[in-house]
Parts: structure tokens; C-alpha cells; sequence
């Protein structure tokens, strides 16, 4: 069973082609199964949409690059296909070393767009939600004002995804057709048109876990010869705009030394 306290987990990622994709799904049967979230009768496939927050001089874009071992990111997160799904998920990601943790609010998601763009996690003060979820929602708010964030891309992508059949917070998840939105509105949540694509049919896997990890992931690695690698959708998504636009004055100006 999943814990309600958020914990610092393992968080491991490599690039597969479709066809290493397939294999994996096919071996990794007998130990895990489709996420509960999904439709069971379906691939276990569903598309993830995050807006990620960055300071003017994208202050978290740089630390990724300087491999920082301490540092955190902020998102806006919903599931689903295009139109307003029920609920958003404001997202505060720590970065430790390989570790991870990731503290969360889940909102009402008209209710959550209100808060954010108008930067008032009092509004969320009425409605019965959990103290656990307003504590994180106005942390969240507060960063985005002492750090001045403010979104920087939407990044999506169809997300396939596995649990262990014994251990629910052991995750494998496949992430396919990445494309992003340079400078989004909020109603650009809602929407795949002018998204650009940037990985090229390759495939993102993740592995998840606490403590150690599983012996069949172990047995998957060495059987694909695979090797962990270090990728931010959120890095590859700007760059791919950096790319697009040709430009030196879209390019993030780091402060480094000023």
C-alpha cells in the first residue's frame, strides 16, 4: 500500500527504442502489473501534462546543467486527454544525490487554476481539503513568489505504467512522444495543438523505488544492457525550443559569477 507520507525514493532513467519497450512490457508480466489509475481493460497508457515554473534567469534549467546535487523544481500536473480533467496536482520535487522526494497537493482543478493565477492559496482555505494539501499548495505559492516563478513550458507526453504486484511504491513507467509549448496559458493545459515533439520515437523508461532495488528490475537492466542515464524532460523540452527558435535572446541567461 502506498504511504500518505511522502519519502525519499530511487529514481533511475534510460533511453529504449520501441522495440526494447515492447520486450520490457512483455518480461516484466509475471511481477508487475498495470497501474490501478489506468484502464485496466486498455495498455495501462495515459498522457501526463506538466507546466513547469522557472526563475527570469531559469535558475533550475542551470542547476540541472551544473548537476547541482541539492536542488527542487515546481509544476502544475494533471492526467488525462485534452479538456479540463477533474483535478490538478501542484508538485514541489526534491533532488537529492539519486534520491528523490516529491510533496504534492491535490486540487479541485478550476478551484486550483483560480489559486494560481492569482497567486492566493488563501481561496483554498474554504473548500473541505485536506490540511496536508493546503500546507503544500501554499508552500507552493509562496516559492513562486520569493523565487519570482512563473511558467516556463508545458511538457507532455503518453505515459505506460507498472506497479509491483507486491510492493505498490515500485514503479516502472515508459514515456513516449515528448512535446512541449514554449510560455503556455493556463488553457493551453487543455490542449495538444502547437506542440512541438523532442524525442525523435525514442522512449523514456523510469524505475522507482525505496531501499533496494527489485531483482527482476536488476534482471531487466542486464538482459536490455542498459545504462542509467541523466534525463530532464523538463531541459530537453527547452532546448528543443532553443533549437527551434534560432536565436540567442531565447536562449536562458544564467547570473553564474555576476
Amino acid at each position: 500500500m502506498r504511504s500518505a507520507t511522502p519519502e525519499w525514493r530511487e529514481e533511475f532513467k534510460y533511453w529504449v527504442d520501441g522495440d526494447q519497450a515492447r520486450r520490457i512490457i512483455s518480461a516484466i508480466k509475471p511481477f508487475a502489473a498495470p497501474d490501478p489509475h489506468t484502464d485496466p481493460s486498455g495498455e495501462a497508457t495515459y498522457t501526463v501534462r506538466s507546466v513547469y515554473y522557472d526563475s527570469p534567469c531559469f535558475d533550475f534549467y542551470h542547476q540541472k546543467l551544473d548537476g547541482l546535487r541539492f536542488r527542487k523544481k515546481l509544476r502544475v500536473r494533471s492526467y488525462g486527454g485534452s479538456g479540463l480533467t477533474p483535478h490538478l496536482f501542484l508538485e514541489i520535487k526534491h533532488k537529492r544525490g539519486r534520491l528523490v522526494l516529491k510533496e504534492r497537493a491535490k486540487l479541485p482543478s478550476r478551484l486550483g487554476l483560480i489559486a494560481l493565477t492569482t497567486n492566493a492559496p488563501s481561496l483554498l482555505a474554504g473548500p473541505d481539503l485536506p490540511a496536508g494539501t493546503i500546507r503544500v499548495a501554499g508552500r507552493f505559492m509562496w516559492l513562486t513568489r520569493q523565487l519570482a516563478l512563473t511558467p516556463v513550458i508545458l511538457v507532455a507526453y503518453d505515459r505506460t505504467a507498472y506497479v509491483d504486484r507486491s510492493n505498490a511504491d515500485v514503479r516502472l513507467t515508459l514515456d513516449r512522444k515528448v512535446r512541449s509549448l514554449l510560455r503556455p496559458a493556463w488553457e493551453d493545459l487543455l490542449d495538444d495543438a502547437d506542440l512541438q515533439p523532442c524525442t525523435n520515437g525514442h522512449v523514456i523508461l523510469e524505475l522507482k523505488f525505496s531501499g533496494r532495488m527489485p531483482q527482476w528490475m536488476r534482471s531487466l537492466l542486464r538482459e536490455e544492457g542498459l545504462m542509467q542515464r541523466s534525463i530532464s524532460k523538463y531541459c530537453m523540452s527547452l532546448e528543443s525550443w532553443m533549437a527551434h527558435l534560432r536565436a540567442p535572446s531565447a536562449l536562458p541567461v544564467s547570473t553564474a559569477g555576476d
